[in-house]
């Protein structure tokens, strides 16, 4: 168990900033990291890769729960107009994650998932594990990012120095 520890004290909160940046508020991102890291708890001894399998396990796991509060937000809805409620967003006070927050909005949701996992530092196989999605939809999910945010970034500095 001292090795989960170690594991634990190292990738918490390098989960929950990939939870953030695949799309979670950084509430919910805590939270599914937490969730995640009680599965890894209980199969500790049979995990082959720690770090995919924590993020594959986070990913899934917050995208239930999305499915789950949506549907029950949608009971809600349906069942009585007035009872809907909102969430306020959570804002990060580090610069340089919500620059890469902002920008990686300008992306589809596949997209944006896919470029962070590629920015938390997973190969495209390892990418494609992780979302069970084929490589190559991986990899062309990974060209696309690409194009859109060099094509956004250059209008954004074009902007910048007519300011």
């Amino acid at each position: 168990m001292k090795d989960f520890e170690v594991f634990y004290r190292t990738e918490f909160v390098p989960l929950v900033s990939f939870l953030n940046l695949f799309g979670f508020p950084m509430p919910e991102a805590e939270d599914v990291a937490q969730e995640a890291m009680i599965a890894m708890v209980r199969h500790w001894g049979t995990i082959e890769h720690p770090r995919a399998y924590a993020r594959r396990i986070a990913v899934r796991a917050g995208l239930r729960n999305r499915q789950r509060d949506l549907e029950r937000e949608r009971q809600l809805v349906v069942g009585a107009l007035d009872r809907t409620s909102a969430s306020v967003p959570y804002e990060k006070t580090v610069e340089d994650d919500h620059w890469v927050r902002r920008v990686l909005e300008w992306l589809p949701p596949q997209q944006r998932q896919v470029m962070a996992l590629t920015i938390d530092g997973f190969t495209p196989a390892e990418i494609s594990n992780i979302l069970t999605m084929p490589a190559n939809t991986v990899r062309s999910n990974l060209r696309h990012a690409r194009s859109t945010l060099q094509r956004a970034l250059h209008h954004e500095r074009i902007r910048e120095r007519l300011i």
